[in-house]
């Protein structure tokens, strides 16, 4: 009895979590009278602040309220946008695109009949990131496509990060310009466009969606969670942002406590927690996470103590890509379908301080039903929603499948039942190392 009253419980409280943002409640939980006072912004009680081309940016709510204390962007002067431009057959040849006032491609031979992908990075990083061009190559490998590397080094490498927050706006309206460019002056079509972030990026990506409609696809690589979580779906990433949205989850832990920073709650058509989302195996969690209350905490942290907290779990999303896109020995990151009680058991897990000890355990076999494979074909499954991928704790990070083969995985309709073996035997452990993860989580509230 008691069990099937904690699963209706978890159920509950999932639907709670999954549509009313319960886990945003918990990004937001306590501290509104502190922030309330921080944020009596003497400096600026503007209602919006405009640019010259890219329009006006509003500092009201939803953008920038007591809850959500992010300051205006800086201008485009100030944290200077560029596209470097790569194309077939010579990946290392740079062209940098000018982006402000002016569009300026710089000799570079964009063709609009090719598909074209935008790979932004977040936080921290710049154009010259290693993980971006390693994402650019594998992607290159296999498309003949424009791809462009989204460059605001000036912006994200500020050392607050709300400040960097409120300049993702600037940065998703001028590479939302220069796509309109292309659209306008070369005939690109948004039906053939890619666009790829990382944490911050992945927000980004989500503004030139929302700016640019009909883009074909967005993929999400561990959104930032800090300052976007449970807020307004304008404000946010959201699936209704392209045609397609899929969702790589690695460091989906609330904020508020466990300094989580990435998204927890599914916000694509297909999401992919892997290994549960929470924490990634051969990731080292720190003793001495500082006890967070608020956004305004992040302002207190070097930039170097963050990015060295955020490296490894929230980092290894755009590793699983490059990995899953150049398809290192033929491997195939596959993806379970995660059912409601799997999803409720893990929610009440959390709230219960440890009174469900595992989740439920996953499929030990593949099926169209409830498997999508992760990287350039989870498009073309007919599969949505949630999914659990189990990796190896070290690089190669795909787990080999041999039954399965990869000419079936584009049509997924024809895939045979094949028994995962070696996979199903490490989501047994996975699941339940990410139970005892969030009992680690629910401790510190």
């Amino acid at each position: 009895m008691l069990r099937i009253e904690v699963l209706l419980l978890g159920v509950a409280l999932c639907a709670l979590a999954v549509e009313g943002g319960l886990f945003s409640r918990l990004t937001k939980r306590e501290n509104g009278k502190s922030e309330t006072n921080q944020n009596e912004d003497a400096e600026d009680n503007r209602k919006e602040v405009c640019y010259d081309l890219l329009g006006c940016f509003s500092l009201e709510k939803p953008w920038k309220y007591a809850l959500r204390p992010i300051p205006a962007p800086k201008s485009p002067e100030e944290i200077p946008v560029r596209l470097l431009f790569f194309t077939r057959p010579n990946t290392d040849e740079e062209y940098v695109i000018t982006t402000y006032p002016n569009v300026d491609l710089g000799g570079a031979p964009f063709d609009a009949n090719k598909p074209t992908a935008i790979i932004t990075h977040g936080f921290t990083n710049n154009g010259s990131s290693e993980w971006m061009h390693s994402l650019k190559d594998a992607y290159l490998s296999k498309v003949d496509a424009n791809v462009m590397l989204t460059d605001w080094g000036p912006g994200a490498q500020h050392q607050n990060y709300l400040q960097v927050t409120g300049n993702t706006r600037v940065v998703g309206k001028v590479v939302a310009r220069t796509l309109r460019h292309l659209m306008d002056n070369y005939g690109l079509q948004p039906s053939k466009v890619h666009l790829m972030g990382h944490s911050l990026g992945a927000q980004i990506s989500s503004y030139i969606a929302k700016d640019v409609p009909g883009i074909a696809r967005l993929t999400a690589l561990d959104p930032a969670q800090p300052a976007f979580e449970g807020y307004d779906k304008i404000v946010r990433l959201d699936k209704t942002d392209a045609e397609f949205v899929d969702v790589i989850h690695t460091d989906a832990k609330p904020f508020i406590p466990a300094l989580g920073f990435g998204m927890v709650q599914p916000h694509g058509h297909v999401d992919f927690y892997v290994n549960g989302g929470f924490e990634q195996p051969g990731c080292i969690v720190p003793d001495n996470i500082p006890k967070i209350t608020g956004l305004l905490d992040l302002a207190k942290f070097p930039v170097e103590y963050l990015s060295e907290i955020k490296t490894c779990n929230h980092g290894r999303a755009h590793q699983y890509l490059i990995e899953a896109f150049n398809e290192t020995d033929n491997c195939i990151f596959w993806g379970h379908k995660a059912t409601a009680p799997q999803i409720a058991r893990t929610v009440a897990h959390t709230l219960t301080q440890g009174l469900l000890t595992k989740l439920t355990a996953l499929s030990p076999t593949c099926t169209k039903e409830n498997c999508v494979p992760l990287g350039f074909a989870t498009k073309q499954s007919p599969l949505r929603g949630v999914f659990v991928v189990t990796t190896n704790k070290d690089s190669p990070y795909c787990i080999s499948e041999p039954g399965i083969p990869p000419e079936d995985v584009p049509n997924a309709a024809d895939r045979p039942k094949t028994p995962l073996g070696k996979a199903a035997a490490f989501a047994k452990h996975s699941v339940g190392r990410v139970g005892e993860h969030i009992k680690s989580i629910v401790s510190f509230f």
